[in-house]
């Protein structure tokens, strides 16, 4: 009999694509086709350094560190990605909260938009997780947007934490739906 977490490790292997291309304009770039990553342990869902220096484009690049530090528990790195001040204890009852989430997720970057002046950008990515429900796992895909800006030393920080706020009322139970 096969494990349920083999089982939707493999899923999520099937559904799971590369990474990312940027370029110094606004002009978008897209990910060439792939072939799908694989997962042999939940170890592989874990944003790895290789998985950050693969990036092509310098905000992905700081999406897939942000998530890393997040995924490890680190608050006071994750709490550097943000252009307002983030305490380093809210970064830390944040990644607590989601650690189950964070943890069983990677984002898979899609593409990456850099305005024309160089100091916004757009990364567009698909999070992947495993979702456990009362008949087993299977993977859920959920597209999102990270707005980021250019920092002055040059790296690149969010402007805002809204996927991971509205990640948080769906665990919640508290997220409400468009035409309810």
């Amino acid at each position: 009999m096969v494990h349920r977490g083999l089982f939707a490790l493999v899923a999520l292997a099937v559904l799971a694509v590369g990474s990312s291309c940027g370029t110094a304009d606004s002009t978008p770039s897209r990910t060439p086709a792939v072939q799908p990553a694989e997962f042999k342990s939940p170890r592989d869902l874990l944003v790895s350094r290789q998985d950050i220096v693969h990036q092509k484009s310098a905000p992905a690049g700081a999406i897939l560190r942000w998530w890393q530090a997040l995924q490890f528990q680190d608050a006071r790195t994750a709490a550097r990605f943000y252009v307002r001040k983030t305490s380093r204890s809210d970064v830390e009852a944040l990644a607590r909260e989601l650690a189950s989430f964070l943890t069983s997720s990677r984002p898979d970057i899609t593409e990456t938009q850099v305005s024309g002046s160089g100091k916004a950008a757009r990364v567009l990515a698909s999070v992947q997780w495993v979702a456990f429900t009362p008949t087993g796992a299977r993977v859920v895909e959920l597209p999102a947007t990270f707005y980021l800006q250019r920092a002055d030393n040059g790296g690149w920080k969010l402007t805002d934490n809204s996927f991971l706020d509205y990640r948080l009322k769906l665990q919640r139970g508290t997220a409400t739906t468009r035409g309810k």
